[in-house]
């Protein structure tokens, strides 16, 4: 395609203009000319150079005629040609030559007057003209400059003006060379003609401007009808959306009460609904005998309490088993609900136990359904009171409270008390019970409460002092009538033989319907005739419910009893009521019993199963899907209570004593069995899979209809706590194998999957609010009171610790629809195994990723109590440091320091093991453990060993050791004290070769060691010039010693004579290089960008900063101090104001002071000394400095040049010292904030390889914006900025480095930090840093160091993260995560697998009176520490595929721009701080 076809007509007329000219003529050159006027004032604009011209022209005729000349005729030109030249840019952007030529031109002439002064006043009439054709010209493009034709025109106008300029300079060179030999006179005939061209032009210009008006007005009726028909249709729509909008409004005010209701229904409901109670109550109203119940209507007791008007709110209905309690309590909740009566109830289960939230949560839905029902609306004060609090119960008791204050009466009715009594059931009935009187007390007229039961003692006496009633005798006359009406076949008899028949039923039944219901049955189905029924009464019937049970079993037949036995067992020792299904499944892998699998021969028939369960058995029918074979499921249950204590004391009902080979006991091992069976199946030896939205086993089975699995995975340890003594030694083999086996992992999985609230912490109102719960998975006497047991206790709990997060997401009641978790809930292969440790059990299950852990064995009870742990730079070296024996009166510090090695994708070995032995005197290292330093200044205390980054250098206590050619450490000299240097205390260190720099951020003297730990702690010179601790005997101290200190302190402040470095200005800065791409993001030193453009007037200039505040506390109390007002409308940096590490950081120990001034303003000093140990036995010192910080930085150590005798070091407050130590010479440098009230928290530093370039990651934190009339809020927003800087090559010391790249990137917020061990690590590579934070999933982005090409940053995302997550233990929240990329190998490939290292986790030994409970989790500061006090989990790794476990790395949309004009990331000077005292030299401002 020609690519004319894509220039304007302009540009191709201005090609063919200058194609015409001779190429050596004049008229080139002047073009040039004009071009170089225009260039050579690049940074201005055209007219400001025309404006610089004439200035320069009057100026130097100021003394000639011309002056005049100029003003009258150029300048009206020059008028009008702005706005010619302003139409005419935009109709040729792309293209600004032309322009340029033309203001050249002008230029050149206004240049050129000196050489013909009168040019201006021969052609005066021409400039007129010249102005009247040019704003004829340019009336016209404004209307119509977009039209091709008029722009063809417009740029014909532009060529005749070149020529008429040209011209001029033509007759203005020919006039100045004739000027030397005769007089000549300006020629303006051609100008004449040039100007009868642009004439033409513009009658051109005239016409076509007149034609298009007229096309537009023919087009104005044909758009305007349309604007109107447009315009009417937007006043239409706008009416309909408003109407909508209304709509809406309406609707949704309607439809708020009912999603409150919904919600509030969710919050009520869980898997103990209403459905059980709302079934039993149809049964027993189903079952009912019409005639019957009504006696109770009429009875005085309850018309008094249903009407109100006794004085006992609560009425006991008690009376013996079977005597037709529920059905009682059925109909009374039938008639007062058709009353309109609000009515809630309960009835007690001994198959199913409740926990009274669950009790109470159960009425509180009845009342909120009747509510809904009645008014259609939710009161807000219950929406405010549903999850007011942490604690279920008290949410729901709040709830009820609300729902009986808004209705007029409430009855609550609880049935079967007495099916609770027993151990902790009781003791939550009673809480129950409790609430609902406590509630008669506060709303008298409004509640009413009823109980029946079996008169039990328990019940009597908490039920003491209320209306109680027996119904044994009422009772009588209903089982008359009822064994009336339900024997038709007695009509047949005489008279006198059916009043003796039906009287002898009577008095065997006496009072219990259920003993004449069971009687019915067997009269109605053994007797074939009136004759055999007479005989059968002859015979005699069972005399009591115990009776007619031995009988009932006693003939079964004997194939059955084996069936019957296992039926039986398992519903009478269920944990919940089971369905037919499960009850299938357990007995048939009861029948299969350990073969692995489940036989088909072996299944029961579903026939068999209803025929044995008939009568004592009830099934009621349940609306779940049904099985694959099409069966219908029910829900199997003992038919009464008196059933279930029959078959616990008789479990050999069945057993024949012929036949003792056949175990035919109803006992808790048939139960045990079931599970145990079930779950070592080899389909379950490996974990459960996902596909196509089903889980499936090992075969490749769908679990949908393995239908006793869910119930075997949870209740198998609560049924082995029911086995008898003499079952558990031989369950203990059997369990230890079901544990260690993979089945367990698949048993964990089904519990993650499917049981609620399974590994989710509890916390009791009873217990010290440290305790926290989990849910008991072991057998009670197997893990407390056997080896195995409590070592395979310790090992789940340690994984339970770790990954008890993952286990319980989607499954607990806090479940959140976006958590990160439920994508991959239950694919336990994610779950890092290989890191619990080689003496866990669990470490042998199989796992996706390859993880390991730096441990060889238990080294729990190897004596160690707390270990350190340093990686080295690229992940290949781990160094950890155990402590194996603590110091005590006389004895030396014994470490023991291991040396782990990583290669590929191979488990670390342990490559050496060095004992280190040490004095304590020797190496200070009182303070730096315990609580031997003052409080506040334990808030980023440093460790009290730690390693150097690349692992080369060791510190413990003060005290340094550097690794030797063999891999060993070996002491440094000893490093002498600097005179005026009163305590040695090291907190950051560094090594290159000899030359060693320890440096410390807080200054520590005598006064800030506490005698807590240590009876007196004296610090004092030891006679080798090093500082010592020891114990004083005498307590006392000295007010002398003290002030002494004081003034030591303060001459260290305000003086520096005892640095050895003097501070010098920069050499040959490279900061303003001609290549230095940051020129436009420089400021001006004064410049404030922290200022807060919504400041108000709670952020007064009476906030001054800390140094001013120091400078007045140590001044003369008789001085007076400088009166606000001198800084009515000066402002000090807010950036430096306020010292919040206090309010958002935190140290080991959890100490958070909040205020406004922490103590950091009085012990933050920054210390660096810098020797050269090979120098002598001592070492000398090469350099000391010591200067106050207004903030400090953490974990930021100080770096060495790999080549050039430098050293880097973060300060704080955005300080960075450089330093030549050869020279002794220092400059600081100071890194801005990247954005408003922020603050750095670490700066980590790092050379190049090549040592030509300083990188710094800086992570930052920004304090909240304060509102006003809003709470305060105690987050901080995180980023880190990442900025490279280019080294001077001649003067790498000397020089400050210059910015070349910078990047910023959100991290998220937190409430607060610990800064002993900072949440945020930074691995290096040549091209990239990898920033990782501490999480319970990685958390790592990959942010390059230098600026990406234009072409390659198109096809590359800058910062990236991973695509997939992996999922990390939850002590990683705790832990330092540390992620290192794959990188080439030794043959130039690159590797894809990356490597996971997290460090190591000591627990705090928690020093309680108290004796917690055995397995309680501990809470501090918000860490949760599990097991044993003092216990500590190693460093743990794993290896991962890039490409297959990471997905690759993708974009992250973390990154922000960094505002330019700012100065961010730019190392510039400090500013001279304001001193009131010597600055405030003022003088009125008088305007």
């Amino acid at each position: 395609m020609d690519s004319s076809s894509n220039q304007t007509p302009f540009q191709r007329a201005w090609q063919e203009y200058v194609a015409q000219l001779p190429p050596k003529k004049k008229q080139r050159r002047f073009l040039m000319n004009c071009a170089r006027a225009i260039q050579d004032r690049s940074d201005d604009s055209p007219a400001s150079a025309i404006n610089d011209a004439i200035s320069a022209a009057e100026k130097k005729h100021s003394m000639q005629p011309s002056r005049r000349v100029i003003r009258k005729y150029i300048e009206p030109v020059i008028n009008v040609l702005r706005d010619f030249d302003a139409i005419i840019s935009t109709l040729i952007s792309a293209d600004p030559m032309p322009t340029a030529i033309i203001w050249g031109a002008l230029k050149v002439i206004i240049d050129g007057l000196s050489r013909f002064s009168s040019l201006f006043d021969t052609i005066k009439n021409e400039l007129r003209s010249l102005r009247d054709q040019l704003e004829h010209i340019t009336d016209h493009e404004i209307l119509y400059g977009k039209d091709d034709k008029m722009q063809r025109l417009l740029c014909q106008s532009y060529f005749n003006i070149i020529r008429f300029w040209h011209r001029v300079d033509k007759e203005c060179d020919n006039c100045g060379f004739a000027l030397l030999k005769t007089v000549t006179p300006f020629s303006t005939k051609k100008l004449n003609s040039i100007i009868e061209d642009m004439q033409h032009d513009a009658q051109e210009i005239g016409k076509r401007a007149s034609m298009l008006q007229a096309i537009e007005s023919r087009g104005e009726q044909g758009e305007n009808a349309i604007a109107r028909q447009e315009a009417a249709d937007e006043r239409r729509k706008a009416e309909d959306e408003r109407q909508a909008q209304h709509k809406f409004r309406e609707e949704r005010r309607r439809e708020a009460p009912g999603e409150r209701f919904n919600s509030l229904c969710s919050l009520l409901s869980s898997l103990d609904t209403n459905a059980p109670n709302i079934l039993r109550r149809e049964k027993h109203l189903h079952n009912c005998l019409p005639g019957t119940c009504e006696w109770l209507l009429d009875h005085p007791d309850f018309v008094a309490w249903s009407s109100g008007t006794s004085s006992s709110p609560v009425l006991w209905l008690h009376g013996p088993p079977g005597s037709g309690k529920s059905t009682l309590c059925s109909s009374i909740s039938h008639m007062l609900s058709s009353r309109l009566d609000t009515v809630a109830f309960h009835f007690c289960d001994f198959a199913q136990q409740y926990k009274p939230f669950e009790i109470l949560r159960m009425l509180a839905l009845q009342l909120l359904c009747k509510y809904w029902t009645d008014s259609q609306n939710i009161p807000k004060e219950l929406s405010d009171v549903a999850q007011a609090t942490p604690s279920v119960l008290e949410n729901v008791q709040n709830m009820i409270k609300v729902l009986v204050k808004n209705q007029p009466k409430v009855y609550f009715l609880l049935d079967g008390l007495d099916e609770e009594t027993t151990g902790e059931r009781w003791k939550d009935t009673v809480d129950v019970l409790q609430f609902l009187i406590q509630l008669t007390n506060e709303f008298p007229t409004k509640i009413r409460v009823w109980c029946s039961s079996q008169p039990r003692p328990l019940i009597k006496t908490e039920l003491e002092g209320y209306t109680d009633l027996d119904i044994s005798v009422h009772v009588k006359k209903d089982i008359a009538f009822y064994l009336t009406k339900a024997i038709p076949e007695a009509e047949g008899l005489e008279s006198l033989d059916k009043g003796k028949f039906l009287q002898d039923l009577q008095e065997r039944a006496e009072c219990s319907f259920l003993w004449a219901s069971l009687m019915i049955s067997e009269l109605q189905g053994s007797p074939t005739s009136l004759r055999e029924m007479k005989q059968l009464l002859e015979r005699g019937l069972p005399s009591t419910l115990l009776d007619y049970y031995s009988l009932f079993f006693r003939r079964f037949k004997k194939p059955l009893r084996p069936l019957a036995c296992k039926l039986f067992a398992l519903i009478v020792f269920a944990r919940r009521p089971l369905r037919l299904l499960e009850l299938q499944e357990a007995i048939w892998c009861l029948n299969s019993k350990s073969s692995g699998y489940l036989n088909p021969e072996d299944k029961p028939f579903l026939k068999q199963l209803h025929e044995v369960s008939q009568p004592l058995i009830e099934m009621t029918r349940v609306a779940a899907p049904q099985a694959v074979d099409g069966q219908e499921e029910y829900t199997c249950r003992l038919f009464h209570s008196t059933l279930r204590d029959f078959l616990m004391e008789h479990p050999n009902i069945l057993c024949e004593a012929g036949d003792p080979l056949i175990d035919l006991h109803i006992c808790p091992r048939v139960a045990v069995d079931a599970c145990l069976f079930y779950l070592c199946q080899t389909r379950y030896a490996k974990l459960l899979v996902r596909r196509e939205g089903r889980w499936i086993d090992a075969t490749g089975d769908p679990v949908d209809n393995q239908n006793f699995l869910v119930y075997a995975a949870k209740y198998w340890d609560k049924h082995l706590d029911d086995a008898p003594e003499d079952h558990k030694k031989e369950l203990l083999g059997r369990l230890e194998t079901f544990i260690t086996s993979p089945n367990f992992q698949t048993c964990i999985q089904v519990q993650s999957l499917w049981v609620e609230l399974q590994f989710c912490i509890f916390r009791t109102s009873d217990s010290d609010e440290r305790c926290r719960f989990l849910r008991r998975v072991f057998p009670s006497w197997f893990s407390r009171d056997t080896d195995v047991g409590v070592k395979l206790w310790q090992d789940y709990r340690r994984f339970l610790h770790e990954w008890k997060y993952f286990l319980s997401c989607g499954n607990c009641h806090m479940a959140e629809p976006k958590c990160g978790v439920l994508p991959y809930l239950g694919q336990l292969n994610r779950i890092w195994f290989g890191a619990l440790g080689p003496s866990n059990f669990l470490s042998q299950l199989r796992g996706h990723y390859s993880s390991f852990v730096f441990q060889v064995e238990d080294e729990l009870k190897s004596g160690g109590w707390c270990l350190f742990d340093g990686v080295g730079d690229d992940g290949s070296t781990l160094m950890v440091l155990r402590i194996q024996r603590q110091s005590s009166e006389g004895q030396m510090l014994e470490f023991s320091c291991e040396t782990w090695s990583l290669s590929g994708q191979q488990l670390p070995v342990k490559e050496k093991c060095q004992i280190i032995r040490e004095s304590p005197e020797l190496c200070d290292w009182p303070l730096y453990i315990g609580n031997a330093i003052h409080l506040p200044l334990r808030v980023g205390k440093a460790p009290p060993a730690a390693f150097s980054t690349d692992c080369q250098t060791l510190r413990i206590g003060t005290k340094l050791f550097m690794k030797d050619t063999a891999g060993n450490f070996v002491a440094l000299p000893r490093l002498p004290l600097h005179p005026r240097q009163s305590c040695a205390y090291v907190e950051e260190f560094c090594r290159r070769g000899r030359f060693v720099v320890v440096t410390s951020r807080t200054k520590l003297s005598a006064k800030d060691v506490t005698s807590e730990d240590l009876d007196v702690v004296e610090v004092k010179p030891s006679p080798a010039g090093r500082s010592a601790i020891g114990r004083q005997k005498d307590p006392s101290c000295s007010s002398d010693d003290e002030s002494a200190e004081d003034s030591s302190s303060e001459s260290e402040i305000d003086t520096e004579s005892e640095d050895d470095g003097y501070e010098s200005w920069s050499d040959s800065s490279t900061m303003f290089s001609e290549d230095y791409i940051f020129d436009d993001d420089m400021i001006t030193p004064w410049a404030d960008h922290f200022r807060d453009e919504n400041e108000g007037p709670t952020s007064s200039d009476s906030e001054v900063d800390s140094d001013f505040d120091e400078a007045r506390i140590e001044s003369d109390s008789g001085d007076e101090d400088v009166p606000p007002s001198a800084f009515g409308y000066g402002r000090t940096r807010n950036e430096d104001d306020y010292d919040w590490d206090q309010d958002y950081l935190s140290g080991e120990d959890g100490y958070r002071h909040y205020g406004r001034h922490g103590p950091d303003t009085q012990q933050s000093h920054a210390t660096i000394t810098i020797f050269d140990a090979r120098a002598s036995h001592e070492g000398a010192q090469l350099f000391h400095l010591t200067r106050p910080l207004q903030s400090k930085v953490y974990g930021s150590p100080p770096i060495i040049h790999p080549t050039r005798p430098l050293v880097v070091w973060p300060l704080g407050a955005g300080d960075v010292l450089f330093v030549d130590f050869m020279d002794k010479s220092y400059f600081v440098r100071r890194l801005r904030p990247s954005t408003l009230h922020t603050r750095h928290i670490f700066m980590k530093c790092q050379f190049s390889a090549c040592g030509r370039f300083l990188h710094i990651v800086a992570l930052e934190g920004q304090q909240p914006a304060k509102k006003k009339h809003s709470a305060e809020q105690k987050t901080i927003g995180i980023a880190v900025l990442v900025s490279t800087y280019r080294l001077s090559r001649t003067k790498t010391s000397r020089s400050p480095p210059t910015l070349v790249h910078r990047l910023r990137v959100k991290l998220g917020s937190t409430e607060s930090l610990s800064v002993t061990k900072l949440p945020y690590t930074v691995t290096w590579t040549p091209k990239d840093v990898y920033v990782t934070r501490s999480d319970v999933v990685l958390r790592a982005h990959r942010i390059p160091l230098f600026k990406q090409e234009k072409e390659v940053q198109e096809d590359e995302d800058i910062v990236l993260m991973p695509r997939k997550p992996v999922f990390l233990p939850e002590s990683a929240l705790n832990r330092q995560v540390h992620y290192f990329p794959s990188k080439s190998s030794s043959d130039g490939c690159v590797e894809s697998t990356g490597r996971i290292i997290i460090s190591s986790e000591t627990r705090k030994q928690i020093k309680e009176a108290q004796e917690l409970e055995y397995g309680v989790e501990f809470g501090t500061i918000g860490r949760t520490f599990v097991g044993q006090q003092g216990e500590f989990s190693p460093a743990i790794g794993c290896h991962v595929n890039e490409e297959v476990d990471l997905g690759g790395w993708g974009k992250s949309y973390d990154t922000t721009e960094i505002p330019g004009q700012l100065g961010i990331g730019c190392l510039d000077r400090r500013l001279e701080r304001f001193n009131p005292d010597d600055d405030c030299d003022l003088e009125p401002y008088i305007y």
